[in-house]
């Protein structure tokens, strides 16, 4: 078996001859002992650049692909940084082209495809001079490019999605980073975290300020106080550490989902209302990713934010049933769902059972698409209207606000509120890229909800 760190110190003295493969050796080791500090301090594997001294690598634009023919790639790699699990670190900063293959049968149950890149070292020169201690082996990097699994040597930089013999890059993939500053998705993700963690913080608050203390209610400020405190310490956290290990974030983000589950779990004991009880089960089935013991699989990343940000949701949600609690959202009834093909897509007509009124510019309206085909790459082709006869180029572009929601294999489209634009309305509009809303059950898996 190769030694993981195969590299050895390089040493001289004053009037040895140094050589160009000399530095390069020297390079080498000093790489291997990063690596190695990296695997005993975070035990993990994934893009990884020096946050202020390559603030320009692992950009969304260091990885390009380009489809050659069915099963042929390329793609073009610069100002990248990652370690495996190995240890190695790989860099590569000048434009690099590789070309590789699918393999289908690489493909996990999902019909995901991961592409990883590794490297190995072969020979680059060698030189032989009089005195035998002054030999020199010199070695470089290759890297390749493949779609087999290789968990030691590999790190996942893509998926790809396969959906018959159609293949496609997966946008909303996070590829695993080592620190929250280790990639523009690295920020990103720290970014949501702390947006979801002020927003709960902001309800529970809102809460605690509305209720009236007595001793019925006394259980419900315990719980939302004491929620607080949780929501308020991991605030500072995430706040204060910019640049921490993933590993350390996902740890801290278990504690406080631990501390909220016990904190629903003591309040389900005092609470004798059959709705709430069957609301706190909804919630700590949604959290209970982050109680029970979970896979570690570093590709997972983007499911773990999934999960991290559901667990806010439906906290948030939690709250809306609880006694004296913000109002929450209501689900207009409809009356009739008209699908039609236009030339940018699908147009669906959502017909409300009597006239809705709205607080114009105030009102939060969202839909909820269920068993729409999560998976399928969403780039931009999303708009609504609260005027039915409004056609498709007159209506600003809203895909960025579409959420995924795996769990009911569909989406969540929160509707901006200056899309809100009148006061009443009878129908909306609802403009999708192909093929999403075809053959689907509409009238079961369409749901509109107000929030003022």
């Amino acid at each position: 078996m190769k030694h993981p760190y195969p590299y050895k110190r390089v040493s001289w003295q004053n009037g040895s001859v140094i050589t160009e493969e000399h530095f390069t050796m020297l390079e080498h080791w000093i790489e291997d002992q990063f690596s190695f500090y990296c695997q005993i301090t975070s035990n993990s594997h994934g893009l990884l650049k020096h946050h202020t001294l390559m603030t320009e690598f692992n950009q969304l634009d260091s990885i390009r692909f380009t489809r050659l023919d069915n099963i042929l790639w390329r793609v073009d790699i610069e100002n990248f940084a990652g370690i495996t699990a190995a240890g190695e670190y790989i860099v590569i900063e000048e434009r690099n082209s590789y070309d590789f293959r699918i393999k289908k049968s690489d493909q996990d149950h999902s019909g995901f495809l991961y592409i990883y890149i590794s490297s190995s070292a072969v020979l680059d020169s060698f030189s032989e001079n009089l005195i035998e201690e002054e030999q020199i082996i010199s070695t470089k990097k290759q890297y390749i490019i493949s779609t087999t699994p290789n968990p030691n040597h590999g790190i996942p930089i893509a998926r790809f999605i396969l959906k018959g013999d159609n293949v496609v890059v997966d946008d909303t993939y996070i590829a695993p980073f080592i620190t929250t500053t280790s990639s523009h998705q690295a920020v990103l993700y720290r970014r949501k975290i702390q947006e979801a963690n002020s927003e709960l913080a902001h309800s529970l608050k809102k809460y605690i300020k509305a209720i009236t203390i007595n001793n019925e209610l006394m259980k419900y400020w315990n719980f939302t106080a004491n929620s607080l405190r949780y929501i308020h310490q991991f605030g500072l956290y995430i706040e204060e550490y910019s640049n921490v290990t993933f590993t350390h974030l996902r740890q801290e983000t278990r504690k406080l989902f631990m501390g909220i589950h016990d904190e629903l779990f003591l309040l389900s004991l005092h609470s004798g209302q059959d709705n709430l009880l069957h609301r706190f089960q909804e919630v700590k089935d949604v959290i209970r990713f982050f109680v029970e013991e979970f896979e570690n699989d570093a590709r997972n990343t983007d499911v773990i934010l999934d999960k991290t940000i559901q667990s806010y949701k439906s906290i948030v949600e939690f709250l809306s049933y609880l006694p004296l609690g913000p109002e929450k959202q209501q689900q207009i009834p409809l009356r009739e769902i008209v699908i039609s093909q236009v030339p940018t897509g699908n147009r669906i007509i959502l017909y409300f059972t009597k006239r809705e009124s709205f607080t114009r510019h105030k009102t939060q309206l969202s839909i909820k698409l269920s068993e729409f085909k999560v998976g399928i790459p969403i780039r931009e082709g999303i708009k609504v209207g609260l005027n039915p006869l409004l056609p498709f180029g007159g209506l600003e572009d809203i895909t960025q606000y579409l959420q995924t929601l795996p769990d009911i294999n569909g989406y969540l489209l929160e509707i901006p509120i200056h899309l809100v634009d009148r006061d009443t309305t009878d129908a909306i509009v609802l403009y999708l890229p192909r093929p999403l809303g075809e053959e689907v059950n509409l009238e079961k898996n369409i749901a509109v909800f107000v929030k003022d």
